[in-house]
């Protein structure tokens, strides 16, 4: 995913950036600088140079080259970042459900939080095994007795309900008046939820 690699002496492209010393932190660093110029030189595309230049944002300021936040960095830079925490987290190994917990995590702090809740649902639904015996269903389609398949998080990035856990009527009621009263929350809030628990041991 990492645009000019060609750019990066001979072994830092698919080194760790864990391993590396700030240095060849630095020297690595220059990829994104690297890739939008080599983009920038074909006409059409200034878009998708500004792009690659800032796609080491992150959501609160905190990234690189210019330390942009939220709405300030471009939309296509805050995908892009996405896909490369994504990279990084499956190069040292990650398995998805690991992945997706830490992409939810990076919400609001180094991912945008739409970007995140969408890269999020993207691997939930591509991975056939993670999602076996597992389907995701609208909060109003919650039911006492579901059990949660995966932590349910809101659109902030807040974690809601724990992976495990049983709902009981009352909090379905918090979660519903949470929900009424927050029209963004409400069009993108999402439940993996697994087996039912009740007397009937029917599934979902």
């Amino acid at each position: 995913m990492r645009s000019a690699k060609i750019g990066l002496p001979e072994g830092f492209a698919d080194k760790r950036i864990a391993a590396m010393s700030p240095d060849e932190r630095t020297i690595f660093n220059q990829y994104t600088i690297i890739g939008s110029r080599i983009i920038s030189t074909i006409s059409g595309f200034d878009g998708s140079a500004e792009a690659i230049y800032h796609q080491l944002e992150n959501y609160d300021g905190s990234g690189i080259p210019d330390g942009l936040m939220g709405p300030e960095i471009p939309m296509g830079a805050r995908i892009i970042r996405s896909v490369v925490l994504q990279e990084e987290l499956a190069r040292d190994g990650h398995p998805s459900d690991e992945i997706i917990q830490e992409v939810r995590r990076a919400a609001s702090n180094i991912l945008d939080p739409v970007v995140a809740t969408s890269l999020a649902e993207f691997i939930i639904e591509s991975d056939s095994d993670f999602s076996q015996n597992k389907r995701k269903i609208h909060i109003e389609e919650l039911q006492p007795g579901m059990v949660i398949a995966e932590d349910v998080y809101a659109i902030s990035g807040v974690k809601l309900l724990p992976k495990g856990m049983t709902l009981q009527e009352h909090t379905l009621q918090v979660l519903m008046e949470r929900n009424s009263r927050d029209p963004h929350h409400r069009r993108r809030l999402r439940s993996e939820i697994g087996e039912i628990e009740d007397v009937s041991d029917e599934r979902v």
